[in-house]
C-alpha cells in the first residue's frame, strides 16, 4: 500500500472517529459498560476479519468488531480490557498457571495480577449483550462510510464547480444589464 492512500486511508477513519453518532455510541457504550470504544485502520491482515473476542494471557478479554463498506472491513471497533471472572487471588490463579506454562517470569505475573485488578468486571452475558449492540454500531457507522465515500465520488470536481459558479455569476451580471 502506498503512502498517500494510507494516510487518505486513516484521515478518512480520524474523521469517522469524530463524528458525532461516534462519539454519541462511544458515550452510551461507556454508560452501559465502563469500557471505551476506539475506532482504528484495518490493517491489510485484517480485512477477512469477523468479530472477534480475545482472552488474553493476562485473563483480560477485548474484542474487535470490523466496520465493512460492502464485504470490505476498512475499520476495526476494539473495546477497552475487561475482566470477565471475577478480581481476587482465587480467579488469577488459572490465569497465572497460563502464564508459568508460557514461561512467563514471576515479575511479568505480578504485573499481569495488578492489569487484572484494576480493569472493569462484567458478567460475560452482559458483556456479549453489549458487543450486539456494538456490531450493530458497526454496521451503522459503515453504512456512514460508505454515504461520505459517495457522496465524494459522486460530487463534481472542485474545478468544474469553480467554473459552474463563474459562468453563473457572469450570467447574473449580464441579466442585469
Amino acid at each position: 500500500m502506498n503512502t498517500t492512500n494510507s494516510s487518505s486511508k486513516t484521515r478518512f477513519i480520524q474523521n469517522l472517529a469524530e463524528t458525532p453518532v461516534f462519539h454519541s455510541h462511544q458515550e452510551a457504550f461507556n454508560a452501559l459498560t465502563g469500557l471505551t470504544l476506539n475506532l482504528r485502520l484495518a490493517q491489510e491482515n485484517e480485512h477477512d476479519q469477523t468479530d472477534l473476542r480475545t482472552l488474553r494471557h493476562d485473563g483480560l478479554t477485548l474484542a474487535h468488531i470490523p466496520v465493512k463498506i460492502g464485504k470490505n472491513v476498512i475499520a476495526i471497533i476494539e473495546t477497552s480490557p475487561v475482566r470477565l471472572i471475577p478480581p481476587g487471588d482465587e480467579a488469577f490463579h488459572t490465569v497465572a498457571r497460563t502464564m508459568l506454562d508460557q514461561n512467563r517470569t514471576a515479575a511479568d505475573i505480578r504485573a499481569a495480577k495488578a492489569r487484572f485488578d484494576r480493569h472493569p468486571m462484567l458478567d460475560a452475558a452482559r458483556y456479549d449483550a453489549a458487543l450486539i449492540v456494538a456490531r450493530s454500531f458497526a454496521a451503522q457507522l459503515g453504512e456512514a462510510a460508505h454515504r461520505t465515500l459517495f457522496a465524494h465520488t459522486t460530487a463534481e470536481p472542485e474545478g468544474v464547480h469553480r467554473r459552474n459558479d463563474v459562468l453563473y455569476r457572469q450570467s447574473r451580471v449580464g441579466l442585469l444589464f
